[in-house]
Order: structure tokens, then C-alpha cells, then sequence
């Protein structure tokens, strides 16, 4: 199922179709770290500098390994000497 709902992303008929999605806000030290750590199991940065200061996708698959991969992608608006020191 979910890679039929990926797919369909990737054809731009998210406008179409409602598919499953599952956003996570509030204020600071509400828990939000804590509610995506719950669906991972994946700790996320406890750092007053760093938290979920930034966008968060996560996208989950079964798979025969576990594999995981991160990326922090940092906006192009950034310092460069900031973006450099997030990545």
C-alpha cells in the first residue's frame, strides 16, 4: 500500500486522490519529537539548537533489511556557514 501511495505522489495526483499523511506540529517542548520517535523508533536530536526546528519527511517501507537512511537538507536561505555546520 505504501508504495501505491508513493507512487501516486509521484504522479502529481495528490490534487485528485486523498492519500494518508500525518502532520506533527505544536509548540516547543510539546512532544513532537516525541510522538515521531513513538511511529520510528528512531531517536530524534534533543538540542535546544537543532530539535524539529526543520520540515521532517519520513517515509516508511517493509523491506528484507533494515535500512536506514537521513538526510538534512538545509534552505538555500541559510548562512552557508550554518548550512555546512547542519549537514
Amino acid at each position: 500500500v505504501l508504495d501505491t501511495v508513493a507512487q501516486v505522489r509521484k504522479c502529481g495526483l495528490e490534487s485528485i486522490l486523498s492519500l494518508p499523511q500525518l502532520v506533527v506540529c505544536g509548540d516547543q517542548s510539546a512532544g513532537k519529537s516525541s510522538v515521531l520517535e513513538a511511529l520510528t523508533e528512531i531517536p530524534f536530536p534533543r538540542n535546544d539548537n537543532l530539535c524539529t526546528r526543520f520540515a521532517t519527511e519520513i517515509i516508511l517501507r517493509r523491506g528484507p533489511i533494515n535500512n536506514l537512511t537521513i538526510k538534512v537538507i538545509p534552505d538555500s536561505s541559510r548562512p552557508h556557514d550554518e548550512q555546512e555546520r547542519i549537514r
